[in-house]
């Protein structure tokens, strides 16, 4: 044994070795992982937060009830947090994962979608929090060495016993492996159904935590995917289902409320909720004082054991939370976490067994801005892909998808009816795309005019017969492609981009569009993720062996796009019936007919088959689908040109541009055109506009239209 004198002549190493131990054998700190994450937790530089350095709860006050019941100290086994983007619902998790290493340490695993996801989860989450954490430092084995026992990208080794082990959902492997008492399945709802033909990844990550029993935890988080697939909506619906309720800022009222959407108006005061018991306006100046006292109220439907059958009947020992809370019967209402914070008791709503699950959106957040979720929602209003990711990512909610497309003999009616001229192009549209399809014995096309909104209008199209391998086919579609139509208000237009579908004779394409600079080859691509145009590749036409050119290849991404052409179809309908522009409406000429509108409503969204967990177009059954090929390829063409990049100054510098000189101080400003708050007086304003730049010709309904300039210019050609 040593005593006092050997110990002051150990080697200079020793010391170092004894403090280890000694801070080691320091019993953890007794707190929860909100007091933890309080106390200890740094966010690194290198966390893209802007709040980067000392962890403090009142920035995000509603995350403290979510951290604790996320903690291994809590006796939940399992927990759901489903949200819009940038509520810290993931470093809720993160803080009980960190909390555990420091208190009670023991084997974990994180999931992450993709690989993707994995790297960036492991390099900006988990090790920027531990090299910026000191209270971390000692508990994580070897990050930064390089030696036999350090941790790995997938593997944390921790001191003492427990690792973290990182894997992705689509790694059968990394999901059967050792016992684990702790899981993260972060992205869930991104989770496929089905993994290496042993089901779904969840249940199998499940059985890892078999061993820990009762004493195990899985924290499920994500925000929420497609409505009738979204796995973080399912398991938020399984558990208690809690939601944020703040108290009304106005002294008289005091009330407890939810942030409904539905309630968010903006006037020239700025964005603000209308309180439903008071009817008050909340601005967001207002904001961090009533989320510093919000509360979680459990909202899940409690079914009435005397009506088993009754799926629609509810308990009344038990019922659901009303809309607003009187703050005098709040504690009734509450989660037994925030009804032990408020009253220092146990009480609060009978949960019935179900474990914590949480739903909360952007409205709530101390990170986001009212303002900016506005503008979210103005600028979705054209584009079902941004209402789908407004959807998910600001509102937290699953996204409906709809696929169903109008009627086609309700579109032929309106639209014969309409008796819009063809081959013009409208008083507000100034840009032109167009689209061939290449089928075995034809080339089908069409043309589409574009304005703000952004709205377009189909104005011509065709079909060129002929082998897509014949020079004659060829010069034909370039014929086409050199056409000029007039325009009500701007010059004679050509065609800014004109798009060719590779799918079929593919080096023909590619020797097509090498000698046209505004012609661009592309393929359909099925990814649901996939942007609307992708990044261009190089590709080399080869006709008979031989390099004749080289061109660029675009890819489309015909799910949202699709998705776009459908929601244009019905905006453009009730742009019909209400006289009122729509944005993102499309419409068409008269000349259109029954035929044409079977094609361009030819499929649906199949919710029975599925890629990457979204539901696939479908074709139906012995229907072409040409036209809608080529409104979606017109549509991409116009996305390359600037149709959703160009605010209203870039329309209004377009138009100047390409107007005739007679027309600009006859239109309209595009403002006034949109702003107009009355919808009467808006459809009156764009007729006056537009009766100011053409004078309507006479109806016949029973005479046939005339043939437009540009088919007889066409006719001319071919013969």
């Amino acid at each position: 044994m040593l005593d006092f004198q050997d110990a002051l002549t150990l080697p200079p190493a020793a010391p170092v070795v004894l403090s280890a131990m000694a801070e080691s054998a320091d019993p953890p700190p007794d707190m929860t992982v909100s007091e933890w994450a309080e106390a200890f937790r740094f966010l690194g530089s290198e966390s893209g937060s802007r709040f980067a350095g000392k962890w403090e709860n009142r920035r995000v006050p509603l995350m403290v009830e979510v951290q604790d019941v996320c903690g291994v100290d809590h006796p939940s086994r399992e927990v759901a947090i489903s949200g819009g983007a940038q509520i810290a619902k993931s470093e809720a998790a993160l803080n009980a994962l960190c909390h555990m290493i420091r208190t009670a340490s023991r084997s974990a695993l994180v999931i992450l979608p993709s690989q993707e996801e994995f790297g960036k989860w492991n390099r900006v989450k988990f090790n920027t929090t531990v090299e910026a954490t000191p209270d971390l430092h000692d508990h994580v084995v070897g990050l930064r060495s390089r030696t036999e026992d350090s941790s790995t990208t997938a593997y944390k080794k921790l001191r003492g016993d427990g690792f973290v082990q990182l894997t992705t959902a689509s790694s059968s492997k990394g999901l059967q492996g050792l016992p684990v008492g702790f899981i993260i399945a972060e992205e869930v709802t991104e989770y496929e159904d089905d993994v290496g033909g042993r089901g779904d990844p969840v249940s199998q990550a499940q059985a890892r935590m078999d061993a820990w029993g009762d004493e195990g935890k899985i924290i499920y988080v994500s925000t929420p995917g497609v409505k009738g697939s979204c796995r973080i909506t399912t398991l938020v619906e399984k558990g208690d289902l809690r939601v944020p309720y703040v108290p009304c800022p106005h002294e008289e009222c005091g009330d407890f409320i939810t942030l409904d959407f539905a309630a968010m108006d903006r006037d020239e005061t700025g964005e603000h909720f209308h309180c439903p018991s008071c009817s008050a306006a909340i601005y967001e100046t207002q904001k961090l004082g009533m989320i510093a006292r919000g509360v979680w109220v459990p909202t899940f439907r409690s079914p009435d054991p005397a009506r088993p059958d009754d799926d629609s009947a509810e308990n009344p020992d038990n019922p659901c939370p009303p809309e607003i809370i009187p703050a005098d019967t709040l504690a009734r209402w509450l989660s037994p976490e925030s009804h032990q914070r408020l009253y220092g008791a146990p009480g609060g709503r009978d949960t019935e067994g179900r474990y914590p699950s949480f739903r909360c959106w952007q409205a709530y957040s101390g990170l986001g801005s009212w303002a900016r979720i506005w503008k979210r929602w103005q600028d979705a209003q054209s584009d079902p892909t941004k209402l789908r990711t407004f959807y998910q990512q600001t509102l937290g909610l699953a996204y409906e998808e709809r696929g169903d497309a109008p009627d086609h003999e309700t579109l032929t009616e309106k639209w014969r009816a309409a008796g819009r001229p063809s081959g013009v192009i409208p008083s507000w549209a100034c840009m032109l795309t167009g689209m061939a399809d290449v089928q075995g014995d034809r080339v089908e096309w069409g043309a589409y005019a574009w304005g703000p909104g952004p709205r377009g209008q189909r104005i011509a199209g065709g079909v060129i017969p002929g082998d897509p391998e014949s020079p004659t086919t060829w010069a034909e579609l370039g014929r086409v492609v050199r056409l000029t139509f007039p325009g009500e208000a701007c010059v004679d237009l050509g065609f800014d981009r004109f798009l060719v579908d590779a799918g079929y004779k593919s080096p023909y394409v590619y020797l097509f569009a090498s000698g046209y600079p505004n012609v661009m080859a592309t393929k359909g691509e099925p990814d649901p993720h996939a942007p609307e145009l992708g990044t261009p590749t190089k590709v080399k036409a080869k006709i008979g062996g031989k390099v004749m050119a080289a061109t660029e290849l675009y890819k489309l991404g015909q799910y949202g796009l699709k998705r776009r052409v459908y929601f244009g179809l019905k905006q453009g309908l009730i742009e019909l019936e209400t006289g009122v522009m729509q944005p993102g409406a499309i419409g068409f000429s008269s000349e259109v007919d029954q035929g044409f509108f079977k094609q361009i409503t030819a499929e649906f969204l199949n919710p029975n088959r599925k890629f990457k967990n979204m539901p696939v177009w479908d074709k139906q059954a012995h229907q072409a689908n040409e036209q809608l090929d080529i409104a979606v390829g017109a549509l991409a063409g116009a996305v390359n040109f600037g149709l959703d990049r160009l605010d209203w100054q870039g329309w209004q510098d377009l138009f100047k541009a390409r107007a005739k000189a007679d027309a600009l101080d006859a239109m309209a400003p595009l403002e006034r055109l949109w702003a107009t708050p009355d919808a009467a007086a808006r459809a009156e304003e764009l007729a006056s506009a537009k009766s100011r730049i053409i004078q309507p010709a006479p109806k016949n309904p029973s005479a046939k239209p005339a043939k437009p300039a540009w088919a007889a210019r066409l006719a001319k050609i071919n013969r």
